[in-house]
Order: structure tokens, then C-alpha cells, then sequence
């Protein structure tokens, strides 16, 4: 557990009784998935859109604004979209923290963290499929070569609910989105089926990019 989510989960207990609880959501991440390349085709898309429309210096303009992007900003900006999106979708109450992402992505992906509270826990737990929660944890949480659990893959053996941390959370929401939404829900969150989620690159304010952009379609498009 990182000193983030350790300070977080102190915050969200007040005199021994758990109001909040720090739950981390379902997302594949940035690197080399689909949340990643909605960017690059957003950029794509743009110079695409304008060729043969915009002169060689707009669009040259265009390109030198997209490199003056603050990523770290943007990241944090979809992740939130991405939480509020995701809460919608699976119609459960979260309330966005924040992204952890490796500094190396080898062996991790970014992370998004949201509070959650303890009654929306009991729901969802009810709302579960108490077999598929247990065969999740299995799957996820059994050491296997190359990878070392630190947790009891069994679900019985995790106690009361107001102490399961944020990954053993993680584990009960895939089981209610499974329960919810059957096997292929992640789906909805990886190719953008739900037309919110079509929409999360536009929601992020990249700055003098958009101001560009707005900038050409009312020149070349708004007429």
C-alpha cells in the first residue's frame, strides 16, 4: 500500500467509525491501451479534418501547441472524467481522489482512486454474486510464478467489510460489475460503447490546443 493511499484511508476514519472507505476502480491504464491512444487520435483526427483546409502554418501552429500540453494535468482530468463516467455507467456513488501512476510501466499501470461510502459497500456487496467474487479473488490474488500475493485469495478468510482495504474493494467491484453487467463488462469501459465515455478526450482542458482548435473550426467550419 503506497504512503497516498495509507494517509487517505487515515482521513476517511473518524473516531473508529468508518464513514468513507478508499476503493481503486477498474482501468487498464495509459500505456499502450485505448485510453492512452484517444489522444494520438484525437490528434490525428484534428490535422486529418483540416488538410487541405487549414494553410501550412495553422497547421504547424496547430502541432507546436499540442507538444506544449501539460500531460501530468490532462491525465489527472481523464482520470476524474473517467471515475465520473465509470460511476455512471455501473451505477455506483464514487467520489474521485486521485491517479497513481509507475514510474515504470513493466510491472504496474496507472491506478485510479475514489472514495466510496461504507453503506455504497454494503450495497454493492449484497448485489454480488458471491461466486464470482470469490473466483475473481481467486484468479487475481493466487501467487504464481513471477508474481507473489500478499493477500489470501480466499474471500472467506477476509473478515468484515469495514476492513477490507482498497484492492480487496477493487476485487468486490469487478464482482458487482460482473453481477450487474455479466462477463464482458469491461467492455463498456475499454472501447467506449457508452457515448460519456466517447467524450472524455473533449471534457479535458488542453489549454492554447483547444483555443486552436476552436479557433479553426470557426474559420473553416462554422459557416
Amino acid at each position: 500500500m503506497t504512503i497516498i493511499c495509507v494517509i487517505a484511508n487515515i482521513l476517511n476514519n473518524t473516531k473508529g467509525y468508518i464513514m468513507k472507505k478508499l476503493i481503486r476502480i477498474p482501468f487498464s491504464g495509459f500505456y499502450e491501451t485505448h485510453h492512452g491512444n484517444s489522444m494520438d487520435n484525437e490528434l490525428e483526427g484534428t490535422l486529418s479534418e483540416y488538410e487541405g483546409k487549414a494553410t501550412a502554418d495553422e497547421i504547424e501552429q496547430l502541432q507546436s501547441y499540442w507538444y506544449e500540453i501539460n500531460w501530468g494535468d490532462y491525465f489527472k482530468q481523464y482520470a476524474e472524467n473517467y471515475a465520473y463516467c465509470f460511476s455512471e455507467i455501473f451505477d455506483v456513488k464514487l467520489d474521485f481522489q486521485f491517479l497513481e501512476s509507475p514510474k515504470f510501466y513493466n510491472f504496474e499501470t496507472d491506478k485510479i482512486f475514489c472514495n466510496i461510502e461504507f453503506s455504497e459497500i454494503e450495497r454493492i456487496y449484497k448485489e454480488s454474486d458471491k461466486k464470482v467474487f470469490a473466483e475473481i479473488a481467486a484468479k487475481q490474488l493466487t501467487s504464481r510464478s513471477g508474481f507473489i500475493s500478499f493477500y489470501n485469495p480466499g474471500v472467506e478468510t477476509w473478515g468484515d467489510l469495514k476492513d477490507y482495504d482498497h484492492n480487496q474493494l477493487y476485487i468486490l467491484l469487478q464482482a458487482y460489475c460482473h453481477s450487474k453487467e455479466g462477463k464482458n463488462w469491461q467492455e463498456q469501459i475499454e472501447y467506449i460503447d457508452d457515448p460519456s465515455l466517447y467524450e472524455l478526450v473533449y471534457r479535458c482542458d488542453l489549454g492554447a490546443y483547444n483555443t486552436y482548435v476552436n479557433f479553426l473550426y470557426e474559420k473553416y467550419e462554422a459557416k
